[in-house]
């Protein structure tokens, strides 16, 4: 076990520091990191929307009504409905800034 530590310290490590320091990647890892709360506000709404306990369901639509599942289905609608809009203008962000232009523009 310690030659294969060894083969990748000696090999495999300096390669992938220099793939993780290429500027395109650290871009898209920055711009997904901007876009994490909203995949986390997104997915607990989809589990509490279909969370498959009759109990839970029950409860929910005697206690708000059918109407129950549009707050959840708004919290997923402006998530995960506009996480790729987010996303692409993160990750360009986080490119132009890397190069030392104007990001915003």
């Amino acid at each position: 076990m310690q030659k294969f530590i060894a083969f990748m310290a000696k090999y495999l490590v300096p390669v992938a520091g220099r793939i993780g320091s290429q500027r395109h990647l650290v871009a898209i890892r920055d711009g997904f990191i901007a876009v994490m709360p909203l995949i986390l506000v997104g997915s607990f709404a989809v589990l509490i929307n279909n969370l498959p306990v009759d109990a839970f369901q029950k409860l929910m639509k005697g206690a708000f009504g059918d109407v129950w599942k549009d707050i959840g289905g708004g919290m997923w609608t402006g998530s995960f409905a506009i996480l790729a809009l987010i996303a692409a203008v993160g990750i360009s962000y986080n490119l132009a800034k890397s190069y030392g232009v104007d990001a915003l523009s």
